[in-house]
């Protein structure tokens, strides 16, 4: 890894325990660095994984076969 932003991805991947379409679905409202956030799920510092079919990456996260 050569650069600072591989090094955090492979950090999310192993310690997040994220799965890749998780942490390539992800969206900057999804992330939540701050205690007591305004979303009232959690109070410590946290992500949340939604699945977003139409993503311009085409990532889905928990992705739903029919």
């Amino acid at each position: 890894m050569n650069t600072t932003r591989d090094r955090q991805v492979a950090t999310w991947l192993t310690d997040g325990g994220l799965k890749i379409g998780e942490l390539c679905g992800q969206h900057l409202v999804d992330l939540h660095v701050r205690d007591n956030v305004a979303c009232g799920e959690c109070r410590a510092p946290h992500l949340h994984v939604c699945h977003r079919p139409g993503n311009p990456n085409r990532a889905e996260a928990r992705s739903k076969h029919p």
